[in-house]
């Protein structure tokens, strides 16, 4: 999905895996990324639903942009109905608020960025939440994960082990 051009595509084919999928825990570096996410899930459901209960991606996203049609032909090899993933994104969409905790009942964590103007996001995510724990990140760059918080509401948190193979002389 992510080597896809076009980000309308790319946008609504995320929607349709992130609701076809019951998930432990989400990560996102921007929680302005999972507000997005639960704005298109309300706004698609109806399209989504089907492409869940069919097992099928159309030729187009609700918004009429064209989606590749070798993806829909990967899609329709890799992906069966999922009926009872339909019913809950249905239902999960059906009254506003809680669609994480509705959606993924599995779902223990939200992980994301917790600092600076995240709160901006945060807040308008929280109803959709129902009250599931949001833990930072950590302190990451683009270089690496460099510290790993050991429980939620703050971004303190452990060197991560890297692994072995350190080479001695």
């Amino acid at each position: 999905i992510l080597a896809l051009k076009n980000p309308d595509v790319r946008a609504y084919l995320t929607a349709v895996a992130a609701a076809s999928a019951d998930a432990g825990s989400i990560t996102a570096t921007n929680p302005s990324t999972l507000w997005l996410l639960s704005r298109r899930l309300h706004e698609w459901a109806g399209p989504i639903a089907t492409v869940l209960q069919e097992g099928w991606v159309p030729a187009r996203t609700p918004d009429g942009v064209e989606i590749p049609g070798g993806w829909r032909w990967v899609h329709r090899k890799l992906f069966k109905p999922r009926p009872k993933r339909a019913a809950r994104l249905r239902a999960a969409t059906a009254v506003p608020g809680r669609l994480f905790p509705a959606l993924w009942p599995r779902l223990t964590a939200v992980n994301t960025w917790r600092g600076g103007a995240a709160s901006f996001w945060l807040d308008r995510l929280a109803p959709e939440l129902g009250g599931l724990p949001v833990r930072d990140v950590g302190f990451a760059a683009s270089e690496g994960f460099f510290g790993v918080p050991l429980e939620s509401g703050t971004a303190f948190g452990v060197l991560p082990f890297l692994g072995a193979g350190v080479a001695h002389n």
